[in-house]
């Protein structure tokens, strides 16, 4: 079976052709200035998709990788109107390199929203401990409400944890440590049935001087990042650094990730 040329250039560009055979291709280029500037198209995206893979994409990279969406489409235009006129197998491979280039550009590079954000998120958040697996020695003090609520987030019943605490939060007043506990597992509630904006909600109630302080702060930061509300994610991690809690070396961290 005779070898295309969109096979050739591929298999030039990764230098899987004997001497000889580089020796007939290159006086096939010098021939056919067409297959010459297909070669040197294909060789600027193997290099363009190189960097992206490897993740050596600077600012500058960025910005002008960006303007190849506009030229893909423009490409597949123009390879859909010459297909139709038996176009040279070698405007094919170029429209289908240039379409992989932009396919993995947007997915590593140049989306930098939801997917990525996501990715974070599920690389730092951890599932939260029970109270009593926190505090052993709780149960010797154990009030009743506090233990009716962590056997529902014992068994991940999340949802009828959140309903049995807006229940209770609509009755009698409750004492200020029993409140912090079950509020702060509320907020983790939330985290875990995907509703994190209630979730930050829940940990903005969490006074500085609260047994959850510091665990509501992280998981609010994780809760925005998740929201994409980068921002303030920004603002809540600077803070969990300058304090220099338990979670400041992850904060550090996910802020490189985020500038």
């Amino acid at each position: 079976m005779m070898e295309n040329l969109e096979d050739k250039i591929e298999r030039f560009l990764n230098n899987e052709m004997d001497v000889n055979e580089v020796a007939d291709f290159k006086n096939l280029v010098k021939s056919d200035y067409s297959i010459y500037t297909s070669v040197v198209e294909a060789a600027k995206l193997n290099k363009a998709l190189s960097q992206i893979i490897s993740g050596n994409v600077d600012q500058a990279k960025i910005e002008k990788m960006q303007s190849l969406e506009k030229t893909i489409e423009k490409i597949a235009s123009e390879y859909k109107l010459k297909q139709t006129k038996r176009s040279r197998p070698a405007v094919k491979w170029v429209a289908a390199a240039a379409l992989a280039v932009i396919i993995l550009f947007l997915g590593k590079v140049y989306l930098l929203d939801g997917s990525r954000y996501d990715t974070l998120y599920s690389e730092y958040y951890k599932p939260v401990n029970s109270f009593f697996n926190l505090e052993p020695n709780f149960k010797l003090k154990d009030t009743s409400l506090v233990s009716s609520f962590m056997k529902l987030y014992d068994n991940q019943n999340f949802s009828e944890y959140i309903s049995k605490y807006y229940n209770v939060s609509k009755g009698a007043k409750i004492d200020s440590s029993d409140q912090t506990i079950i509020s702060f597992y509320a907020g983790v509630s939330f985290m875990e049935k995907g509703e994190h904006k209630k979730a930050v909600g829940q940990f903005k109630n969490i006074k500085k001087s609260d047994r959850f302080y510091n665990e509501s702060q992280w998981l609010m930061a994780l809760s925005c990042i998740k929201e994409d509300d980068i921002k303030n994610a920004k603002y809540i991690l600077e803070t969990i650094v300058s304090n220099g809690t338990d979670y400041a070396d992850e904060a550090k961290s996910i802020l490189n990730d985020l500038n």
